[in-house]
């Protein structure tokens, strides 16, 4: 990840926390909200927050965004359940896109196998895509939202 000191990101579906926790560590200035709509992933990411002292983050369960309202982020980071199919992905994308700042970046990790449709998603949705890395099961995506020409 490359966070800029002083960003608000959002670490969406953040399940315990871990990419939400890096991001605040990498970004002390800024603030990082993590959502989720699995009310033990909260609370075990609330725990986490504490235990860890980052004081620059605040845990909401959340179905996508709908408890930080009409906020726009500089940075949205997500591990989208592929299990919820295409369709929730490509509303997430759409949800992703609404709620980043002009010039902001989203970051996905999936699986390889969805790396076909999460491209073309992204190209849809955003306009770009770009592979910033792949693993041997895992690719991560980044995509910018660009000011229209």
């Amino acid at each position: 990840m490359e966070i800029a000191d002083g960003c608000l990101v959002a670490d969406l579906g953040c399940g315990t926390g871990v990419i939400g926790f890096v991001a605040a560590k990498l970004n002390p200035s800024g603030h990082v909200h993590l959502l989720d709509d699995n009310l033990r992933a909260v609370e075990l990411a609330k725990e986490n927050v504490l235990l860890n002292d980052l004081e620059n983050s605040e845990v909401y369960l959340s179905d996508l965004f709908s408890a930080v309202g009409e906020r726009t982020y500089h940075l949205i980071l997500s591990n989208p359940s592929q299990q919820l199919g295409n369709e929730f992905l490509r509303e997430m994308a759409l949800k992703c896109f609404k709620h980043l700042k002009p010039e902001a970046q989203v970051y996905w990790v999936v699986q390889n196998h969805l790396k076909p449709y999460i491209k073309r998603l992204f190209e849809q949705v955003f306009g770009n895509c770009e592979v910033v890395a792949q693993g041997k099961e895992h690719i991560v995506f980044k995509a910018n939202k660009l000011f229209p020409e």
